[in-house]
C-alpha cells in the first residue's frame, strides 16, 4: 500500500509529461538508475542546491547518450519535486523495480522527455 502511494504521488509530481522518456536498456542499467536516484533524493533531502547535486552526480555516474543525460535529468527533476516525507531509498528502490518489472519504462516514476 506504501509503496503503491508512493508511485502515485511520484505520478502525480510528473503527470504533464507526454512523450515517453528513455528506456533502460538492461537489469544493470536499471539498478544504476535506482542507485542514482537514491543519491539524488538523499541530496535534495540535505538541502543540495539540484545545480550542485548534478554537478556531482555527473562526476560519480556516466551518462555518455543523450538518452542517458535525459533520464538523469527526468530523474533530477523528480526527486526535486518529492515530497519531503518520501525517503530517499523508498524512491530509490521504487525506481528500480519499477524499471526492472517494465523492462526498462521508468515513465510511471520519472515522467516523460520534452
Amino acid at each position: 500500500m506504501k509503496r503503491a502511494l508512493i508511485a502515485a504521488v511520484m505520478l502525480f509530481i510528473v503527470a504533464p509529461n507526454i512523450a515517453a522518456a528513455p528506456k533502460a536498456t538492461d537489469a544493470q542499467e536499471c539498478f544504476t538508475w535506482g542507485s542514482f536516484a537514491g543519491v539524488a533524493a538523499a541530496a535534495a533531502r540535505a538541502g543540495i542546491e539540484r545545480g550542485k547535486a548534478e554537478t556531482m552526480l555527473s562526476q560519480v555516474y556516466e551518462t555518455p547518450t543523450e538518452d542517458g543525460r535525459a533520464i538523469a535529468r527526468l530523474i533530477l527533476i523528480a526527486v526535486y519535486g518529492l515530497p519531503k516525507d518520501v525517503e530517499a531509498i523508498q524512491f530509490a528502490e521504487t525506481l528500480a523495480e519499477t524499471c526492472m518489472r517494465t523492462e526498462g519504462d521508468m515513465d510511471s516514476i520519472i515522467g516523460a522527455g520534452s
